[in-house]
């Protein structure tokens, strides 16, 4: 199914962006509850 396959990938992106990015989501997530 399309959607297990996007999740799966959302989830592998997830994954490796948190190790990299992790100040970068941080800081989105807070502007987006501001929001």
């Amino acid at each position: 199914m399309l959607l297990s396959l996007f999740i799966s990938r959302l989830l592998v992106w997830i994954s490796t962006a948190h190790k990299r990015d992790i100040g970068k989501m941080k800081f989105f997530m807070r502007q987006r509850i501001l929001q």
